[in-house]
C-alpha cells in the first residue's frame, strides 16, 4: 500500500507541474468571460446559452487534459527508461498503473475544483446570471466523471499502442462519444429502411455516449436532475472504467518495457 501511495504522490507531482495545465485553466476562465458576453447577443434566455457553453467548455478542457496525459504518461516512462528503474524495485506492474491512474484523477480533481471555483465565482460576483449553485456544482461533478472515463481509455490504448497511435484513437472515440447521441437520434428515421442492424447500431450508439454528462437537457427550466439519473451517470463511469483498467493491466502486463 505504501508503494501505492508513493507512486501516485510523485506521479501528482510530476503532473502538477506540467506547462499544459495552467494555460488550460487560463484559456477556460477567458472562455468563461466570452460566454458571458456571447450571451448578449441572444434572444433566447441567457442563462440557457451561458451555461451550456461554460458547461461544454468545461467537459472539453478537462476532457483534452485527461487524453493528453493518459497517453503522456505511460509513453513518457516507456522512452525516458523511469519505467525500467521503477519496476526494478519489488513493484508489481499493477501498483505502477494504479498509483499513476489515481495521481491523474487527482490533478483532474484539482483542475475540476480550481475551474469550479472560478465558475462560480463569475457568476455570482462579476455577472448577473445567477445560475443555481448545484447547477454549477454537479455540473462539474458530471464533467469530473466523464474525464474519468476519458484517461481510463487513454491508459487503455497507451498500454499496448504508441504514442500516435493512441492519441489518435482516443480522440476518434472521443468525437465519437460526444456526437453518438445525435446519430443515435438521427437513425430513427431509418428504422423502416434497416430494421434488423438499427437496433444493434443505436444501442451501441446510446451506450457510448458522453452526453448522459451534460446538463444541457436541464438548462431550459433549470430543474435539477432526479436523483436516477446521477445514480445512472455514476454508476457508468465506475463500471467504463473499472472494465477500460483491467484491459490496461492485462496488456501492460504482457508488455516488453525495454525500449
Amino acid at each position: 500500500m505504501s508503494s501505492f501511495f508513493a507512486i501516485t504522490y510523485e506521479s501528482f507531482l510530476m503532473l502538477r507541474r506540467d506547462k499544459i495545465f495552467v494555460p488550460m485553466l487560463i484559456g477556460l476562465v477567458l472562455l468563461f468571460f466570452l460566454a458571458s458576453f456571447i450571451t448578449e447577443w441572444s434572444l433566447d434566455d441567457f442563462r440557457i446559452i451561458y451555461f451550456n457553453i461554460t458547461q461544454t467548455a468545461l467537459r472539453l478542457t478537462g476532457g483534452a487534459i485527461a487524453l493528453l496525459f493518459g497517453v503522456k504518461m505511460l509513453h513518457d516512462s516507456y522512452v525516458s527508461g523511469s519505467l525500467e528503474t521503477i519496476l526494478s524495485r519489488p513493484l508489481h506492474r499493477s501498483v505502477f498503473l494504479q498509483g499513476s491512474f489515481a495521481a491523474l484523477l487527482l490533478c483532474l480533481l484539482l483542475y475540476g475544483l480550481l475551474s469550479g471555483l472560478c465558475w462560480w465565482l463569475m457568476n455570482y460576483f462579476f455577472f448577473t446570471h445567477r445560475i443555481p449553485t448545484e447547477f454549477i456544482v454537479w455540473g462539474a461533478f458530471l464533467a469530473f466523471l466523464e474525464w474519468g472515463v476519458i484517461a481510463a481509455l487513454s491508459y487503455c490504448f497507451a498500454s499496448f499502442c504508441g504514442f500516435g497511435m493512441s492519441l489518435l484513437s482516443v480522440i476518434l472515440m472521443w468525437l465519437v462519444a460526444l456526437v453518438s447521441s445525435a446519430m443515435a437520434s438521427s437513425l430513427e428515421g431509418l428504422r423502416n429502411s434497416y430494421s434488423d442492424l438499427l437496433p444493434v447500431v443505436e444501442g451501441l450508439a446510446k451506450f457510448w455516449s458522453f452526453d448522459r454528462f451534460s446538463l444541457m437537457a436541464y438548462s431550459r427550466t433549470m430543474e435539477f436532475p432526479e436523483p436516477p439519473y446521477l445514480l445512472h451517470c455514476v454508476g457508468y463511469a465506475i463500471s467504463a472504467v473499472a472494465v477500460l483498467l483491467i484491459l490496461s493491466h492485462l496488456f501492460f502486463a504482457g508488455r516488453d518495457i525495454i525500449r
